[in-house]
Order: structure tokens, then C-alpha cells, then sequence
């Protein structure tokens, strides 16, 4: 691309290769930028950042803050994975949090209500969260595939909806006592945890689904496909690729991962079905798929730095009077310096005088 401002000409141009300070250094610049970022937000909220952040990484570093983070990150992976399959065929997945409280409900019904014995109940409550999130967002991949309608609607409603949902299904239970929750599922039901930790099963699970869309992403004809619509999907159609396999399949996957991590929050932290039980997971999901939309490891790496974060800002926000919504003030960040990020090291700016440009590319008579 090629731009004129005054008397110097602008070129954008893609890079041919990566320098080394490009290729590493514009990640750790850009986290960099957004650690200074958040402490220049607590300082001005009356914060000292300094101490506030020596808290932070010493929570982050200790060993429960470690299994913290574990915990935090099954969901996390689990939905940042469900977004970014979609994404590597150029599709936008927002319906990540549909699927996380559909998978929800699912687990609580079945722990509440099946009458079977533990290993089979928690058995079921997997089966039960994948199958219902997948069909879930079969809706807005159909709708996409069939009748070119938007995704990012169709899904975005779709999570709005299941949030609804999810208040109404705690009122249709069997409820405790005074709070606005449901019955505590069966004994059964609740996930098996590490001793002496919140790390449940639900972290089998997660793995095991990094390991399969690994395998699928990069070992699989499905996967190729997946790319191949998402350079060019009207290329991909004219050399045999059904767009219905690819775009209704990735959401569909992308369902399945997003209703185990709900069924896994609720049978393996909370026990019962509460109202938000997902704390904005869906839309983090899609932070995560944006840093790591160039490969599976990036994802796992940006689900620990917000998991990271989740936990370090919690540990601030009880000893140093810091608001919870710095969360989201240094996510958005992060979102900002990791896609500017992404273009600088796609891109490189070349400037010239308008005059230097005519005089190198003249042609002699």
C-alpha cells in the first residue's frame, strides 16, 4: 500500500522475513507497555503501582497462586480455543459464553436431577455440556453457511440469550435456602479435586482438548481445509472445500469446547448453578484468540497471561483498594499492544521524500 501525505510518500509493505528483535521483542514490548500502562492507571487512582505490583507477581509466583491460575485456565483455554478454531477460517465466533452457559445448565440438571451413580453422573455432565454447546452454535454457523448471515450477531445474541436463560433455569431448580442459586448438585457430580487445591478434572479435559485441536489444526485434512478457507474462501470453494463442512463444523467444535468449560466450572468449582458464573470468560476468549491467532501454543500462552492477571488483580484489589475493572482496563490493553504488535511484525513502514521516490524509480529515456 502506498500513501502520500505533503512531500513524503508512505509505503506498507508485508516483510519478507523477521528480524530476531522484531520477531521477539514486539511481544515483550508489547506486555511491557501494557504492565506500564496499568501501573500509570493505579497511580492515578491513588494506588502506589510499585507495591501493587510486587504483590501481584508474588501472588502469581507462590504456589497457590500457581494452582490458581490452573484453575483459571481451564475455562479460559478451554473457550479461547472455541473462538480461535472459527478464527483460523476467518469466521468470528462471540457465542463462546452461549456455549459456556449452556454447558452450565446442562451440568447442573444432570447433577441435580439424574439418578446416577457418580462416575456415570460425571460422565454424563461432559457428554451432556459438549452435546448441548455444540448444538448451541450450530445456530449461527448454519445461519452463516445457509444464508450468509452474520455471525458475530447471530452468536452475540445468542450468549445475551443464554445469560437470560441461565437466570430462569436457577429458578426452575430446587434452590438453597436464602441465596439465588440452585441446589447443590449430587455428591457424585462434583469434580474430583487435587487435594489441598481447587484444580479439578476439569484440567484433563482442557489438555486433552489442546492436544486434539493441535492434532487437528496441524496433522488433519480438516484442519488444512480450515486454514486454506480462512486465506481464501473462494479459492477454498473452487478447489472442493464445502464451506458448509468448514464453517457450521468449526462452530460446532467451537460449541463443544465452550460447553465443557461451563459444565466444567459449575460441577468443578461451584457445585451448583449461580447466576454469572462465567466472569466475562466468553469475551476474554476472544482476547485470547486474537493474541494467539497464529498458532496453539500462542493461545496457551495468552490464556496463562489473563489467567495470570485474573488472579494477580484479585490478590491487589483486597490490599491495595485497586477496583476489580482494572481487569478489563488492562485487557483491553494488551488486546491494544498485542495487535499492534501483530502488524509491525507483518508489515514494515517505509518513508521517503516524495522526490527520492520519483528520481529511484525513474525510468531513463
Amino acid at each position: 500500500m502506498r500513501y502520500t501525505i505533503g512531500n513524503y510518500e508512505i509505503r506498507l509493505r508485508k516483510r519478507t522475513e523477521q528480524p530476531p528483535y522484531i520477531k521477539y521483542g514486539i511481544p515483550i514490548a508489547a506486555l511491557a507497555g501494557s504492565v506500564v500502562v496499568a501501573m500509570v492507571v493505579m497511580e492515578a487512582i491513588g494506588t502506589n503501582s510499585i507495591a501493587a505490583m510486587y504483590t501481584l507477581v508474588t501472588r502469581i509466583l507462590s504456589p497457590g497462586g500457581m494452582a490458581e491460575i490452573i484453575v483459571r485456565m481451564i475455562p479460559l483455554l478451554l473457550a479461547g480455543l472455541a473462538v480461535y478454531i472459527p478464527m483460523r477460517a476467518g469466521l468470528w465466533n462471540i457465542g463462546a459464553g452461549a456455549g459456556i452457559y449452556g454447558g452450565g445448565i446442562t451440568a447442573a440438571a444432570i447433577g441435580i436431577y439424574a439418578p446416577l451413580p457418580g462416575p456415570l453422573l460425571i460422565i454424563a455432565i461432559i457428554l451432556g455440556s459438549a452435546i448441548v454447546g455444540g448444538l448451541l452454535l450450530f445456530i449461527p454457523g448454519y445461519l452463516r453457511a445457509r444464508w450468509d448471515i452474520n455471525e458475530i450477531l447471530t452468536s452475540l445474541l445468542l450468549t445475551f440469550g443464554m445469560i437470560q436463560l441461565n437466570e430462569y433455569a436457577i429458578l426452575l431448580m430446587p434452590a438453597e435456602d436464602v441465596t439465588h442459586s440452585s441446589a447443590s448438585l449430587q455428591a457424585g457430580a462434583i469434580f474430583p479435586r487435587l487435594p489441598g487445591t481447587r484444580i479439578h478434572i476439569g484440567v484433563a479435559l482442557a489438555v486433552l482438548s489442546f492436544v486434539v485441536v493441535y492434532a487437528m489444526m496441524n496433522r488433519s485434512k480438516f484442519g488444512y481445509e480450515i486454514k486454506m478457507f480462512g486465506s481464501n474462501a473462494t479459492a477454498a470453494s473452487h478447489a472442493g472445500i464445502s464451506k458448509y463442512k468448514v464453517v457450521i463444523g468449526t462452530f460446532v467444535i467451537g460449541g463443544i469446547l465452550s460447553g465443557l468449560a461451563g459444565g466444567a466450572e459449575v460441577a468443578g468449582i461451584h457445585g451448583r448453578l449461580v447466576p454469572e458464573f462465567s466472569p466475562g470468560y466468553g469475551f476474554t476468549a476472544i482476547a485470547i484468540a486474537l493474541i494467539g491467532m497464529r498458532g496453539e501454543f500462542k493461545v496457551l500462552a495468552a490464556t496463562f497471561l489473563f489467567a495470570a492477571v485474573y488472579i494477580g488483580v484479585a490478590s491487589i484489589e483486597l490490599t491495595h483498594a485497586v477496583p476489580f475493572a482494572l481487569v478489563d482496563v488492562f485487557e483491553a490493553v494488551v488486546i491494544l499492544f498485542f495487535v499492534a504488535g501483530e502488524a509491525i511484525r507483518q508489515f514494515e513502514l517505509d518513508i521517503k521524500p516524495v522526490q527520492d521516490v520519483d528520481d529511484t524509480e525513474a525510468v531513463p529515456a
